[in-house]
């Protein structure tokens, strides 16, 4: 039998037992192709030996996939695993959700030099093009990393940052998106973010990104939240925008306030629009005679802006005739 994935859950371990599971994978022939070890939930102890997967005289080209997922290590452990994870040259996944723990008092410096690590990695690694940095990864950490020119020009094809319930990874996001070519997929579900960091992402998705296939963003605002949604189809020629947004809408930038569970899908060939809300509209850069339309009809679409079936893009709504009560006196002409 060839084992292809060795998960190891929830248990208490030490770096040793890591670092001894990790020589038998690399060495025992029935392991095939995948390690994936999620650890976590609670810390690793350092054990006898602190450094996480020392080096190896063994082969380790079959290791395509490593979790680390909430291990929550600390700093040190977390150096010695990028340090000694750069001899495996056919890694493809790194999913380290959670894996460093960082205390709040930890210096900007200190938390550049762990992105630097982790930049190293990637160059060194060239084949890694899944990473997962999600569930509250130290913002200072992965604020250095989106930003930097490492990881902007790396091979990361898929990334999820996931449930980081800080603002500043919103906008370091934004930067990243606007410079990255590599990009495919993206997942940034449960990320606090203001209004202003919402239309950032968006500007940056629709305006710069040209290789973005698919984005499933689930936002959550202070005075809001987004659910859902969906960018299909290359950004460079936008096919499909799907967001959606439930709760309270907090004041945009027409003052408007209204409780919204509609949902937005606009396609760039026809702008078909079902149930849009006003800040969707925003977001997509819809032309602004439709958004204002929509800001006075939440919660009664006029059939002809939101038809599903229109086959050519809408044209500005034309004038129409005054209309009047059958009991009210004709209307006269004005001067």
């Amino acid at each position: 039998v060839r084992i292809s994935t060795l998960r190891v859950e929830d248990c208490d371990l030490l770096t040793s037992d890591v670092n001894d599971i990790f020589q038998t994978m690399i060495r025992n022939q029935n392991f095939h192709m995948n390690l994936r070890l999620d650890l976590g939930y609670q810390p690793l102890a350092p054990g006898p030996n602190a450094s996480l997967f020392q080096k190896s005289p063994y082969d380790s080209s079959n290791i395509r996939s490593i979790s680390l997922s909430h291990c929550r290590l600390s700093a040190s452990q977390f150096k010695a695993f990028l340090s000694n994870s750069m001899m495996i040259h056919n890694l493809k996944t790194l999913i380290l959700d959670a894996a460093l723990d960082l205390p709040s008092s930890t210096s900007n410096e200190e938390a550049n030099q762990i992105s630097e690590d982790i930049g190293k990695l990637l160059s060194a690694v060239r084949s890694i093009t899944v990473l997962s940095l999600g569930y509250n990864f130290p913002h200072q950490v992965l604020c250095h990393l989106l930003c930097s020119d490492i990881m902007i020009n790396s091979c990361v094809k898929e990334l999820d940052i996931s449930h980081n319930n800080h603002e500043k990874i919103i906008f370091a996001f934004a930067k990243f998106l606007r410079a990255n070519k590599n990009l495919l997929r993206v997942a940034i579900d449960k990320n606090n973010a203001t209004l202003h960091g919402l239309l950032s992402i968006s500007s940056s998705m629709l305006l710069y990104n040209t290789t973005l296939q698919d984005m499933s963003p689930v936002w959550e605002d202070y005075r809001g939240m987004v659910e859902g949604g969906k960018v299909v189809g290359e950004l460079k020629e936008v096919r499909e925008l799907m967001l959606g947004i439930q709760g309270k809408l907090w004041e945009n930038r027409r003052g408007v306030e209204g409780e919204l569970y509609e949902s937005v899908l606009l396609r760039r060939d026809d702008l078909t629009m079902i149930e849009a809300p006003t800040e969707v509209i925003a977001l997509a850069h819809v032309p602004e005679y439709l958004a204002s339309k929509a800001v006075k009809s939440l919660h009664s679409p006029p059939p002809e802006l939101f038809s599903t079936d229109s086959p050519t893009p809408l044209s500005p709504p034309r004038a129409r005739p005054p209309t009047r009560r059958p009991d009210s006196p004709p209307l006269t002409p004005t001067s």
